[in-house]
């Protein structure tokens, strides 16, 4: 059996996209047998600490059972979602320095937003994407923002599209970024997927499969991965 990971998941930190606790999530991946999971939130890492404890406490609960221990990759990061235009970007630290770059990148979006809220433009992830794998989504999920008083928003970027996006990241970061796809099943998904798969041909960047967003079950309220 080929090997599985939802490298997209967001958990209920991420308002209106996501809705199932973290532990609910990796409980269910590890029930589905999931080789691991990348839990992504929208511009914040809030879910990482949930997710980190509920594989600990797995680990243990089949160690004190008696069973093998849990072979199972968890992944934290970040949904970038940006307020120029630019598709959304999922971005993995693969390093301690990473990790710096990452929440610095968030502090910044977050300085120029009222709470609660995360202000970011492509510049931005240019900035600060050193150690940072990136898979770039087909699409941006923006959503209005609400700026500090007397903050200057990020420009509207002239050519926000999916092939310039990669173009830029791929001179920015080469062998750190790939193009996420996914099935929304619309009735064009043949053509999509084309279109998407010329993108990444032009860019030199791999694809990588993305499933669509793992909701609670409404009878039990414990995660369903979809």
């Amino acid at each position: 059996m080929t090997a599985f990971a939802d490298l997209v998941a967001a958990t209920n930190f991420s308002f209106l996209d996501g809705a199932s606790h973290g532990e609910d999530m990796i409980a269910q991946a590890i029930a589905l047998g999931h080789a691991g999971i990348g839990i992504a939130d929208r511009n914040t890492v809030a879910g990482v600490v949930r997710a980190h404890k509920a594989l600990r406490l797995a680990r243990e609960r089949a160690v004190e059972g008696g069973f093998p221990d849990i072979d199972f990759k968890l992944a934290v990061g970040a949904r970038l979602v940006f307020a120029d235009g630019t598709p959304d970007i999922v971005a993995y630290p693969r390093t301690r320095h990473g990790w710096g770059r990452l929440t610095r990148l968030l502090t910044t979006g977050n300085l120029r937003a009222q709470k609660g809220d995360c202000i970011l433009g492509f510049g931005d992830l240019l900035r600060h994407g050193d150690d940072l794998l990136l898979i770039v989504l087909a699409a941006s999920s923006a959503r209005p923002v609400q700026p500090r008083d007397g903050t200057m928003l990020p420009p509207p970027r002239s050519d926000p599209g999916l092939g310039e996006t990669l173009r830029r990241l791929v001179e920015a970061a080469p062998d750190r970024v790939w193009l996420g796809v996914t099935m929304p099943r619309l009735g064009r998904d043949r053509r999509r997927l084309h279109q998407q798969a010329r993108s990444a041909q032009a860019a030199g960047v791999p694809l990588l499969a993305t499933p669509t967003r793992s909701m609670p079950n409404p009878v039990t309220g414990r995660c369903t991965m979809c």
